[in-house]
């Protein structure tokens, strides 16, 4: 039986062992021997996790997590093509509308034209 407290407990120093050497990668002091013991930390936390686990265990962990990444990127490619749907129908109302506009501008523009052409005389 798997001890997930045990697995747990592990993963979380690694994490931390891993904070401070990302943190020591990105200062300016660079301490050698501090780095190298960090990451010899980490590989013996790494391959400690990996006895209680076991092998199989992790390969199939890996399986589930890249299963999840192919269902993210589905769920995200369906999300973005619902969103495609709905502005598509909005640019061709909005390329009508501006067509529209457009014409109705033409219109007025003739209709000014023509009011243009005409001389109005008061009678006296």
């Amino acid at each position: 039986m798997i001890s997930w407290t045990d697995v747990n407990l592990l993963q979380n120093q690694k994490l931390e062992k891993q904070v401070k050497l990302n943190e020591l990668l990105n200062s300016n002091i660079l301490d050698l021997d501090r780095i190298n013991e960090l990451k010899s930390e980490i590989l013996y936390l790494d391959k400690q996790i990996k006895k209680i686990l076991g092998s199989k265990e992790i390969e199939r962990q890996e399986i589930l997590k890249g299963r999840k990444l192919e269902n993210l990127h589905v769920d995200k490619y369906y999300s973005l093509k619902y969103k495609v749907s709905k502005i598509r129908p909005m640019t061709h109302a909005t390329n009508r509308i501006i067509k529209l506009i457009d014409l109705m501008e033409t219109e007025k523009n003739a209709v000014e034209d023509m009011n243009m052409d005409r001389v109005r005389v008061k009678a006296a």
